[in-house]
């Protein structure tokens, strides 16, 4: 309860002081209306009113951002179920998401199966990409795990649904300069990570940021896209990387 107060009051501090339009990348991990398949799932009500806010601000949501600022890319950790019920939404509002996957969860209790990941891609509003295989901490995986985790989750995605995969979202945020260059090594040209602010990594060029934000109210999710997790940047560094 207190970490809660005080990160809302950095976060209205920093909305002031270093307030923004630059394009960030919001992320949640799924949403849902009537069955809940995770502990971590966003309201369908409160994703609306997320993605209403985000338009009545002028933000663009684009599957690639392309400009620095105005514009806002979404996605979803994991491959929970839910994303497939509320697509009636996501398409009815043309809302372009980027799903990560967790090969080894496919077909798994509570997330998606690979024949509702294929009606999810006919839309043509979702891009898969990967999570890894198994979803460990990648900076603490041996050579060989990092093999498995990256190249062979990789190219099951790319089997399974006929795509091409060049995007990966590090699992818990967390990563180090061998997982981004292995990472690279094995194809995935865009790598995001969760250190809130500005869609722009400082120190890696093909990392992204991304700020969490699937139990934010409107207020909040406003101070955000408008430059409120500034200040929090720099603690998640020390919480994510591993030199």
């Amino acid at each position: 309860m207190i970490r809660k107060y005080v990160h809302n009051i950095f976060s209205f501090i920093n909305y002031w002081i270093f307030r923004n339009e630059q394009s960030k990348i919001i992320f949640y991990h799924d949403i849902h209306d009537k069955t809940k398949y995770c502990d971590t799932s966003t309201s369908l009500n409160l994703f609306k009113q997320h993605i209403s806010l985000i338009r009545s601000l002028g933000f663009e949501i684009t599957n690639n951002i392309s400009k620095p600022s105005k514009q806002i890319k979404i996605q979803f950790d994991d491959g929970f179920k839910g994303i497939y019920d509320c697509l009636p939404f996501i398409v009815e509002q043309s809302i372009p998401i980027e799903l990560f996957l967790i090969v080894d969860k496919i077909d798994s209790e509570n997330y998606l199966t690979a024949n509702q990941i294929v009606e999810l891609k006919k839309t043509k509003l979702i891009k898969l990409s990967s999570h890894t295989y198994s979803h460990p901490n990648l900076a603490d995986c041996t050579e060989i795990q990092l093999i498995k985790e990256l190249k062979e989750s990789k190219e099951k995605l790319e089997d399974l649904f006929e795509i091409t995969v060049s995007s990966i979202c590090f699992p818990k945020g967390l990563f180090s300069k061998n997982v981004v260059e292995k990472s690279f090594k094995y194809g995935y040209h865009s790598q995001y990570c969760s250190i809130p602010g500005s869609y722009k990594n400082k120190k890696y060029q093909n990392v992204y940021n991304r700020n969490l934000v699937q139990f934010l109210n409107v207020d909040q999710l406003k101070r955000v896209l408008l430059g409120g997790a500034y200040f929090f940047n720099k603690w998640f560094w020390i919480k994510h990387y591993k030199k």
